[in-house]
C-alpha cells in the first residue's frame, strides 16, 4: 500500500502534500523544492552599478532618506517598481528589494525541513528536531478531543510549492521599464558551480558531484537527468517509523525513511559565494556518501543498466 508524505517547514508551520515515494517516483529532479532554499544570482549589471549622472528631480533627497522610503515598502513588487523608476533609485534600493525578493523566491532558506511519512510516530522523531514546546503540542493535541496528532497530521498551513515562483504580470508602463522589471524579477541560476549546504551539520554537496555521477554536462543549477540536487535534498530529509512504500534496497542503514538530514536547515548558493562567506575547512563534503546511497537505490530498483535510465 505505501504511505503518503508531506514536506514540512517546522519554523513556519507550513506543509506541502507529496505523493507516495516509491521506486517509480523517487527518480525526479524536485527542482521546485530546491528553489525554495536557493539564493539566486543577481544580474551583474545591477551588482556592479554606479550612480549615473542624472537628476532625481523632486526625489533629489539624501541617500539615507531614500533608503528610509524603501524600508517602508514590504511588498517586493512595490520595491522593484520604485527601483525601475530611475537608475539612481535602482542602485540605492536594490539591496532592500533583493531581501524582499529572497523571501519570495526562496522562502525556506535556513528553516527546519522534514519530509514526514504518515507512518511516523510522535515518539520516534529525530532527537532535537522539535523544541520542547512543539513536542508538547503534538503529545497533548486538542484538549477537547481524544485525538493525538502525529507530525504528519499536525494542523499546519497547506502550501503549494510548485507556485513559489509566481508569474509577474505586466502593468501599464513603457517598454524600457517593463524589460527592466522582468530582468530584476527573473532569478538567475546560470552559474556553473552550486553547493547544497546543510547549515545545521555544516555538510555540503556540490552540484558538480551529482552531475558527474549522472553524466549531465549542462551548466547551471538545474540539469537534464532525472536526478539532481533536489533529489539529494528530498532523499536525506525523509523520516518515518516504517519504510512502507519507500524506495527499497538491501542495506537497512541506508533506507531513506530515516534521513540523516531530517529537520535540518539548508541553503543553496553558488560555490563562489560559499567560499566568500564560509571557511571551507569547517565544512564536510558528503558528496561521495550521497552518491553511494543514490547509486545503491538505482542498482537495486532498476538493475545493472540503471545509468541508461536516469
Amino acid at each position: 500500500m505505501g504511505q503518503y508524505w508531506k514536506i514540512i517547514n517546522l519554523d513556519t508551520k507550513e506543509a506541502h502534500g507529496l505523493h507516495k515515494i516509491g521506486p517509480e517516483t523517487f527518480y525526479g529532479r524536485y527542482d521546485w523544492l530546491l528553489r525554495t532554499v536557493t539564493q539566486p544570482l543577481r544580474p551583474s549589471a545591477v551588482t556592479t552599478a554606479t550612480f549615473p549622472n542624472t537628476s532625481l528631480g523632486a526625489l533629489a533627497l539624501p541617500t539615507d532618506i531614500i533608503l528610509m522610503i524603501f524600508h517602508e515598502l514590504e511588498d517586493w513588487v512595490d520595491a522593484m517598481c520604485l527601483c525601475v523608476a530611475h537608475p539612481i533609485l535602482e542602485v540605492i534600493g536594490s539591496p532592500h528589494a533583493d531581501a524582499l525578493g529572497l523571501a519570495w523566491q526562496a522562502p525556506w532558506i535556513g528553516h527546519r525541513l522534514v519530509c514526514v511519512g504518515d507512518y511516523a510516530r510522535t515518539d520516534d522523531l529525530p532527537d532535537g528536531m522539535l523544541t520542547e514546546e512543539e513536542t508538547q503540542e503534538l503529545r497533548t493535541g486538542d484538549a477537547d478531543s481524544d485525538y493525538r496528532p502525529t507530525l504528519y497530521g499536525a494542523d499546519y498551513k497547506s502550501v503549494y510549492l510548485y507556485e513559489v515562483h509566481r508569474v509577474i504580470g505586466y502593468w501599464d508602463m513603457n517598454s524600457r521599464d517593463r524589460a527592466k522589471l522582468r530582468e530584476l524579477f527573473d532569478p538567475s541560476y546560470d552559474n556553473d558551480e552550486w553547493v547544497l549546504c546543510n547549515l545545521s551539520k555544516q555538510e555540503f554537496v556540490l552540484s558538480r558531484t551529482i552531475k558527474d555521477f549522472t553524466g549531465d554536462n549542462t551548466k547551471g543549477l538545474f540539469g537534464t537527468t532525472q536526478i539532481g540536487l533536489g533529489t539529494v535534498l528530498l532523499s536525506r530529509i525523509c523520516w518515518s517509523s516504517d519504510e512502507g512504500g519507500t524506495t527499497y534496497y538491501d542495506d537497512e542503514d541506508l533506507h531513506i525513511h530515516r534521513g540523516a538530514w531530517a529537520g535540518d536547515r539548508f541553503r543553496v548558493t553558488s560555490v563562489e559565494k560559499f567560499e566568500e562567506t564560509e571557511n571551507r575547512a569547517d565544512w564536510a563534503d558528503v558528496g561521495a556518501q550521497v552518491v553511494a546511497v543514490i547509486a545503491a537505490i538505482c542498482r537495486y530498483n532498476i538493475g545493472k543498466d540503471w545509468r541508461n535510465t536516469i
